[in-house]
């Protein structure tokens, strides 16, 4: 009885409520209003959703929407604002065009089967005619796309002979399917350095994420279009892209595809996406010049291309790693940090695909960084239990604004607190690293060190820190304990530095 008593009292009041509601009319919000004033209206079929007034307002499906130019961007380009799906990117089906396989045609035989043999398969040629439907004004009306199979070894491994041939300027685009598929460590820069110029598309099926630093042998090369994709890991944790590599590459197409939304109709189908990246990195002979260029690049001029949002997108996202561990740079005091930030906060306030972006602008911020990669000494051994070691000096940290770059990061990523890895010469990181500080720091040195030290902490800590001297040494000690807020971590210091052990080179070498 005094449950259903219960239930109708609550249903009086919910319809009283109702009836209240429809005497005083809707309420809106500040933000409300803003929706209002920027043409948007509640959606009849959900009054928790707002919709366009006029569709061709929309910001990402409008006449002027991010998807449709994405779509006109492409080589391969059509008029719609929809994504490819997962089974046009692995069959090479584009809206708006229609594609016919061409391998067969003399020409082209005559030159396959001297690379892949007859009748392998691996390798196809396709030509693409732009169809009645698609309005959109393309490059060119025909295009020549070559694709080789990397699950065939022997073809991969002689395809840029293929491409140095007769027929080699003949050829739009090329596609690179199934690399690092079932054979690993398969490497992409000879191919690509032996692109000819006439080639404007470049498409990459990355299933081994060391592939994607064959993107190297891009730079210099003009590109109209790149697509990165993966069959298996398109939206796996760690992908990482060299900013300078693509500087010369107008557009970087994106088509998001998680693999876990789609059904397989057979085992082995293939759910191919656009790679996320979450990491910038850089390559070996990559100086603090070099990698503030690729910088520069990546929050300035590439910021609009997907790859240099993060794995979240849009305006104000951003890859939250950095890794050197193929350079040899011990510091980011060297990297132009401030001219970096300014770049940055420049386009977000100025964001070309938001007409209100300044008017949302909600001020300066400095970019803050999750993870950084440092390779640890060559020289140091490479066991993961003990012997490997980074050394450095007192001058890599003065001014080098580690409390300013890893002190946290936007709510948009889930690690608040910064982390430092080292790398060996394999891309492993390190554990039981020895830290070997050269020089007397001076105080901000000694702040930069206190910052480096706890995000070394955050991931695998130094197995000791070595100084130069004893008065170094207790100096160190002293400036920690006064800095230090946290009660349980300063009485957990006393004698060391950040937690770690800290001992005098004369007394441990």
């Amino acid at each position: 009885m005094w449950v259903a008593n219960n239930y109708k009292t609550r249903e009086d009041n919910y319809l009283k409520f109702l009836k209240q509601q429809a005497i005083e009319g809707p309420k809106f919000s500040e933000i409300d209003y803003k929706l209002i004033e920027r043409g948007m209206t509640v959606d009849t079929n959900d009054h928790h959703g707002w919709v366009f007034v006029n569709p061709d307002d929309n910001p990402i499906t409008g006449k002027n929407g991010l998807y449709r130019q994405r779509n006109q961007n492409r080589l391969l380009s059509n008029e719609g604002w929809v994504q490819r799906n997962p089974h046009g990117i692995a069959n090479q089906n584009y809206d708006g065009w229609d594609k016919a396989d061409i391998s067969s045609n003399s020409e082209w035989k005559t030159e396959i089967d001297k690379v892949a043999g007859s009748g392998s398969g691996s390798i196809k040629v396709y030509q693409y005619t732009q169809n009645a439907q698609n309005k959109h004004k393309a490059v060119k009306s025909q295009i020549i796309a070559v694709s080789i199979d990397a699950n065939d070894k022997n073809a991969f491994e002689k395809f840029q002979e293929f491409l140095k041939s007769n027929v080699g300027n003949k050829i739009d685009a090329v596609v690179l399917k199934n690399v690092g598929t079932k054979n690993k460590d398969q490497n992409i820069d000879k191919i690509l350095q032996a692109l000819p110029n006439n080639v404007q598309k470049l498409t990459l099926f990355l299933d081994d994420q060391k592939a994607i630093n064959g993107l190297s042998a891009l730079r210099g090369k003009k590109l109209k279009e790149l697509e990165l994709y993966s069959n298996e890991k398109a939206i796996a944790d760690n992908w990482a892209i060299n900013p300078n590599a693509v500087a010369d590459v107008d557009f970087i197409s994106f088509d998001y595809n998680n693999a876990a939304d789609f059904h397989k109709n057979t085992p082995d189908e293939q759910i191919p996406g656009s790679i996320l990246f979450d990491t910038l990195r850089w390559d070996k002979g990559d100086d603090a010049t070099k990698i503030t260029e690729g910088l520069k690049l990546a929050f300035g001029s590439k910021i609009y291309q997907r790859p240099f949002q993060g794995r979240h997108g849009g305006k104000g996202g951003y890859p939250p790693k950095l890794d050197f561990s193929e350079t040899n740079i011990k510091t980011i005091k060297n990297l132009k940090f401030d001219e970096i930030d300014q770049i940055f906060n420049d386009n977000i306030k100025n964001w070309k695909e938001d007409k209100y972006a300044s008017q949302d602008y909600e001020g300066f911020k400095k970019l803050r960084f999750t993870d950084i990669y440092f390779a640890a000494d060559s020289n140091s051994a490479s066991s993961t239990n003990s012997g490997s070691t980074f050394s450095a000096n007192v001058s890599d940290f003065e001014g080098s604004k580690y409390t300013d770059k890893l002190s946290g990061i936007s709510e948009r990523y889930g690690n608040p607190s910064g982390r430092i890895y080292f790398r060996d010469q394999t891309g492993q990181n390190q554990q039981n690293v020895t830290f070997n500080i050269s020089g007397n720091p001076n105080e901000d040195a000694k702040e930069q060190l206190k910052a480096f030290v706890e995000s070394v902490n955050n991931a695998y800590p130094f197995s000791k820190i070595v100084v130069d001297s004893e008065d170094i040494k207790q100096d160190l000690i002293k400036f920690y304990q006064e800095k230090t807020k946290d009660p349980r971590q300063k009485e957990a210091s006393k004698g060391k530095f950040a937690l770690r052990e800290i001992s005098v080179k004369s007394s441990s070498s």
